[in-house]
């Protein structure tokens, strides 16, 4: 039979390899920010601690959009904070159940709304596409000198008005 201790070691290690795996889920998102050479919407506290998607879930809502909630992170915090919980309840210890517990709460809700709001997304428009271009068409030209005594043609003529109209 296997020991509580052995168990508990196996989830610890598979824990540190998702541990991991959370370290490096921004990494996605700091590329995009890094390519548009823009933060946009992106809020960096998300990064920090399983309560921080929090800030962003409130803007989810109210845009109906989940461009600015990466699911990676979102997915990697729950698998983390399940895996965590899992090794603390094997004997249970409440220092890391209570944070990690919460963890996997606050991640399931993110998923939750990521579920929701997924479809609502507005679909980013495709970069080669060409938007229509208007060229402007001259209807009417005509060429008067400024007085009748200058000479449009001969050296006489130092101003002329030129009247174009523009129609789309």
């Amino acid at each position: 039979m296997v020991s509580p201790d052995m168990i508990r070691n196996v989830v610890g290690i598979v824990g540190n390899v998702i541990s991991f795996g959370l370290f490096l889920s921004p990494v996605p998102t700091f590329w995009r920010i890094i390519k548009n050479k823009n933060v946009q919407d992106f809020k960096q506290t998300r990064t920090i601690m399983y309560s921080s998607p929090l800030t962003i879930m409130s803007q989810v809502v109210k845009t109906k959009s989940v461009e600015y909630m990466p699911l990676l992170l979102s997915v990697v915090s729950f698998l983390n904070g399940l895996c965590w919980t899992s090794y603390a309840l094997i004997r249970f210890d409440i220092f890391i159940t209570i944070p990690n517990g919460l963890g996997v709460l606050f991640a399931a809700v993110q998923l939750i709304l990521y579920i929701i709001y997924y479809r609502t997304t507005p679909k980013k428009q495709d970069k080669n596409l060409e938007l229509p271009t208007v060229t402007p068409v001259a209807m009417d030209t005509s060429v008067a000198p400024i007085s009748e005594d200058d000479d449009v043609n001969g050296s006489t003529a130092s101003h002329v008005s030129i009247d174009i109209t523009i129609q789309p």
